[in-house]
């Protein structure tokens, strides 16, 4: 697959369905399929890699009726670990028709299966798509030239010098811009992937807030800035 490629319609094509989604008849034909797949933002492969497979999963929220479903999509650049994600597939399919005595039962899902990009989308039961989560282990791992290069972007920016320079007030104690994650295209609605660099402006010992500065480290800008809130702990 070419890096920008529309992988949505493989995605549509090649999903399998948790026998519990199936039970309750959600995207029961191809053609739902697809055209939930549609609805996907752009997935675009991490820089300097191309998708050679996909292996999405329709997956359930462990309820009857169920409140949500969870698309789960699994990206590999090479067999690697695709041999190894469907040979844990097939044994946790096993262990589901194992125990699918009674619709009540609960029985495991398909989560954290192996892969070298790992994707989350929440989904309506009526088929309104959510939320898009890029989920790899690796996401938080920024390598430390590509996050040197992030933080001087963002610390010469017009953007970073206005929010300094309207929270005279901001503790010291807050510390400085700091490097968070990978964000991919499909969270940003950003054609390329880019750093997530935050700059806390204040923290009430519960809540922390601040900026979001996404970073385009190739093309040396700041593509967007955000709001953020989060809980301590």
């Amino acid at each position: 697959m070419s890096p920008r490629l529309d992988v949505r319609p493989v995605v549509g094509k090649a999903m399998r369905v948790h026998p519990r989604v199936a039970y309750q008849g959600f995207c029961a034909g191809p053609e739902e399929r697809v055209a939930l797949a549609l609805q996907l933002p752009p997935l675009v492969p991490f820089p300097g890699t191309i998708f050679q497979s996909l292996l999405p999963i329709l997956d359930w929220d462990h309820r009857l009726p169920s409140r949500r479903y969870i698309l789960r999509i699994y990206a590999y650049y090479d067999d690697s670990l695709r041999q190894s994600a469907e040979q844990l597939y097939g044994e946790r399919l096993a262990e589901i028709d194992r125990r699918d005595e009674y619709p009540e039962f609960d029985v495991t899902d398909f989560s954290d299966l192996p892969a070298h990009e790992s994707y989350e989308v929440d989904i309506t039961p009526d088929g309104a798509i959510e939320e898009c989560r890029f989920v790899s282990p690796w996401r938080g791992e920024v390598p430390r030239d590509v996050a040197s290069q992030s933080l001087q972007i963002a610390r010469k920016s017009e953007q970073y010098h206005e929010i300094v320079t309207s929270h005279p007030e901001r503790s010291t104690r807050l510390g400085d811009l700091q490097v968070v994650s990978w964000c991919p295209p499909c969270e940003s609605g950003h054609a390329v992937w880019t750093v997530d660099v935050w700059f806390l402006v204040s923290f009430d010992g519960r809540f922390a807030e601040g900026k979001s500065f996404l970073v385009d480290v190739d093309g040396a800008r700041i593509l967007s800035l955000r709001d953020f809130r989060v809980r301590s702990g």
